[in-house]
This record gives structure tokens, C-alpha cells and sequence, in this order.
């Protein structure tokens, strides 16, 4: 496995679903014209996501006060981190063939030193996206995980060894995953990863009634652009500070953290068949507009033979697309791909079916450490592969189609057990409450017969 530092400075803006027609000019403008040298040095990293709760988009973070902080007057809710992420390349001779492992192993390690991050899952490669003042813990985390990080020639922010001065255990090995699958070639091919809009001006009136509902995740104002995420010193769901959420055992931390998962996390599992393939940057002319109509108007269809299943509500739809120095990748419903023609898309041996569940983070933002491994751990231990996806308000878990009831009955499992267990821990502190009551009873009694 090899891990690349990427001189990129990325912002998150996120948008309301009713805003999604006012993003079409910026969206294009970053997906297919350069932006001038003087503005930006960087390669290109560009990576939008819509489902049910939201748009998300990763950008450069001039594009982003340059092209998306203005459209901050027309749309209530649209938030824009205030903090800077970098992204480290992950690259592995396996490709998606142990793409959960990958991402557990990676995750696993950094939530041990308190970091949180975000995972972008593509066709060609993984990106994990952290705070970019929190590199230097993120490089010796990850070497000290005995993970090897490439490094471009740039500065790095100072390092405060104040705020996490434990040791970093190694990353567990445990056996791979048991699947036999064809390896995962980087480039152009095919290869097998698992196995085997609504009027602008209707969009602004709907805007104000939807933005209440974004509470603390949501920007009102042009003086309110850049959103203040507080620094991870905050677990996710319960865990405490630094390692603390490792101290009592791995074993115990996992499951107070996936019960609270369970517990208070909203799940959702759209409709969509999804499928993920890459797009051949070669014939970018040639698929430039059936994007441009995935992406903005897929109401629309292609063929007669899709008109009833586009034809359906977009709040149940789902697309991601990421474009960087390397490829473009695309995940999108079946029925939108077949709006590219097939020469300009790179796919797998046979077309896979892949279906998403949608965990609604939005109470959590995005300073919480924890996230991607919490999600990430249980099915990759009973041995399923996933993708995964990080939003700004959602973690979106990807897998085969096959796998979906599995992997629901094992998070209503573990739920069914948290729940359990708090019952159990809620019954033992109402008995020592009690027996403190009786004492102190009887303390009061004999106070009296005392006196």
C-alpha cells in the first residue's frame, strides 16, 4: 500500500437538496475549465455528492470562496468549512479488492490518536481528507501504524504535541477477508472490485421553510460564510478524550461506540441500483454533457425505456463524481450511466449492483474522530467489502446488493445488544440509587432517635 500526500487545500461546501439549480455554473466551471496559475498551483481536486439529506462538494478552497461563497445570499443553509483539509492518495495492489479492509485498518489507526477524518472511495483510488493544521499528527500516526506517506516538497504546519502525547499501538492485522477476486489495475481497463432539478426560482422560495431545519449545521448570512468546526479534541459518540476511548480495550470501546451508533444514528437505504465506473478523461468532450444532464437534469431521459425510472422524486436519488489529477470516477444510478456511451466509460469485468446505506451525521459535524471506523468495523469483521463516502452530513456505506440485508441485520443486531445493555446498566443505577435512598433513610432515622 502506498499513501501520497497531495498538495491540495480543500474546503466543504454543503448544500441544501432545494438549492441544487444555482450550483450548476461553479460545479461546471471547476469540473471543466482550468482555473488560471496565478490563482491556484495545485492539481485539480474536484468531488460532488448529492443524496437524500444534501449536495456536498470538496474544492479547492479559493474556487470555493471564489465560485460557491457568493451564492451564500441566495441560499439559506449553505454552509462552507471554515477549516482547510488536505488529501492523502491511498494506493494499494489490491485495489477495491480489500477496499473494507483498507479503509478499516487506515481508520482504525488514526481514531486511536483522536483524529477525525473524512473517506472518498473511487474507481481508481482512496482519498482520506484531514484537517490540514493536523497533518504532522496525521504523517507520524500513519508511519508509526507502519503505513509509509510520500511527501511533495511543502511546508507543514507545526505539530502541538500537547494535545496527543500517547503512543500510537499498531494497527491490528487480522486475517483478510476470504473472497477470491480479480486485482484491481490502476489506469484505464477493466477490472472487478467485490468479486466474481427544480427551478431556480422555485428553489429559492422553497429555501428559507427548508434551511430552518439545518440547525447548528447551517450559515445564514454573507457575513456568516465559513462555518467553525471546534478542534478534535471531541469523540465520536461517547469515546473519550485523546486515546481514552481505547484505554479500557479495544474490544469494550468498539462496542459502546457502535451502540451509540445504532442508537442515534438515522439509517436510510435509497432506492438506487448503483453502479461505479471511471470515465476515459480522453473523450471528455464526448461525456461532458451527459454528465452536465446526470449531475443537474436527470429527470430527463435517455431513452424511451428509462422514462419511468427517472421519473421518480430527487430526493431519493443519489450521484457522486470526483475528478483529480490521476481519473474521474462516477457513481450514479444504472439509468443515468446509460447516458454515457460506452466507449468513454471504464467498468468492471461484469456490471456490479451496488446499493448505499445513508447515516445521517448532521448532530456530529464534522470534528468528530471516529466515524469512518465506527461504520466501517462491523461488517468488515463478518467479512463484507465495502465503499464509503463521506458528506458533510452523512456517512454513505457502499456494498453489493447481495450484501444489504446482511449488513442491515448486523447493525440491528448490534443495536438490539446496545440496547440491551444500556437497559442493564440503567437497571444497576437505579438499584444503587435505591439503596442510597435507603441509607440515607436510615442515616436520618437514627439521627433523630439520636437526638
Amino acid at each position: 500500500m502506498s499513501i501520497s500526500l497531495l498538495p491540495v487545500s480543500l474546503r466543504l461546501v454543503s448544500v441544501p437538496k432545494p438549492a441544487h439549480a444555482l450550483l450548476a455554473h461553479p460545479v461546471i466551471r471547476n469540473i471543466f475549465f482550468d482555473r488560471p496559475a496565478h490563482l491556484s498551483k495545485s492539481p485539480g481536486f474536484f468531488s460532488i455528492t448529492e443524496n437524500q439529506l444534501e449536495v456536498t462538494i470538496i474544492v479547492d478552497k479559493d474556487s470555493a470562496n471564489d465560485d460557491f461563497a457568493p451564492l451564500i445570499p441566495l441560499c439559506p443553509g449553505m454552509v462552507i468549512s471554515d477549516h482547510v483539509f488536505t488529501a492523502l492518495q491511498v494506493d494499494d495492489d489490491y485495489g477495491m479488492e480489500y477496499s473494507g479492509r483498507r479503509i478499516h485498518d487506515l481508520s482504525a489507526a488514526l481514531t486511536e490518536a483522536s483524529i477525525s477524518i473524512l473517506y472518498i472511495s473511487t474507481y481508481q483510488t482512496d482519498f482520506i481528507l484531514v484537517k490540514e493544521k493536523r497533518l504532522p499528527l496525521v504523517i507520524a500516526t500513519l508511519e508509526q501504524a507502519n503505513f509509509s506517506v510520500s511527501q511533495p516538497d511543502v511546508d507543514l504546519p507545526p505539530h502541538n504535541h500537547h494535545h496527543h502525547n500517547h503512543t500510537i499501538p499498531t494497527t491490528s492485522t487480522r486475517s483478510p477477508i476470504d473472497i477470491s477476486r480479480k486485482s484491481h489495475a490502476r489506469g484505464h481497463g477493466v477490472y472487478d472490485p467485490f468479486s466474481d432539478g427544480l427551478p431556480v426560482s422555485a428553489s429559492i422560495d422553497r429555501l428559507h421553510k427548508y434551511s430552518s431545519s439545518w440547525n447548528s449545521m447551517s450559515s445564514h448570512s454573507s457575513d456568516d460564510i465559513l462555518r467553525d468546526d471546534p478542534e478534535d479534541a471531541s469523540p465520536f459518540f461517547g469515546m473519550g478524550d485523546g486515546a481514552a476511548g481505547f484505554v479500557k480495550g479495544h474490544a469494550e470501546a468498539e462496542r459502546v461506540v457502535i451502540g451509540e451508533v445504532r442508537r442515534n444514528v438515522r439509517k436510510t437505504v435509497p432506492e438506487n441500483d448503483l453502479r461505479l465506473v471511471g470515465l476515459n478523461r480522453d473523450y471528455i468532450e464526448t461525456w461532458s454533457i451527459s454528465l452536465i444532464q446526470a449531475l443537474f437534469y436527470p429527470e430527463t431521459p435517455h431513452s424511451c425505456s428509462d422514462s419511468l425510472s427517472l421519473q421518480r422524486p430527487t430526493a431519493a436519488r443519489f450521484i457522486s463524481f470526483t475528478q483529480f489529477e490521476e481519473g474521474v470516477s462516477l457513481i450514479c444510478d444504472a439509468a443515468l450511466l446509460r447516458g454515457f456511451p460506452e466507449h468513454v466509460i471504464n467498468t468492471f469485468v461484469q456490471p456490479l449492483s451496488i446499493k448505499c446505506i445513508q447515516m445521517d451525521l448532521t448532530r456530529y459535524g464534522l470534528d468528530k474522530y471516529g466515524v469512518v471506523y465506527t461504520v466501517s468495523d462491523p461488517l468488515v469483521t463478518r467479512g463484507i467489502n465495502l465503499l464509503y463516502l463521506s458528506t458533510y452530513r452523512t456517512a454513505n456505506v457502499l456494498i453489493k446488493s447481495e450484501d444489504l440485508q446482511q449488513s442491515l441485520s448486523i447493525f440491528d443486531a448490534l443495536e438490539s445488544e446496545h440496547q440491551r445493555a444500556a437497559a442493564a446498566a440503567a437497571a444497576a443505577a437505579a438499584g444503587l440509587a435505591s439503596k442510597a435512598d435507603a441509607a440515607e433513610m436510615l442515616e436520618r432515622e437514627l439521627i433523630l432517635l439520636e437526638e
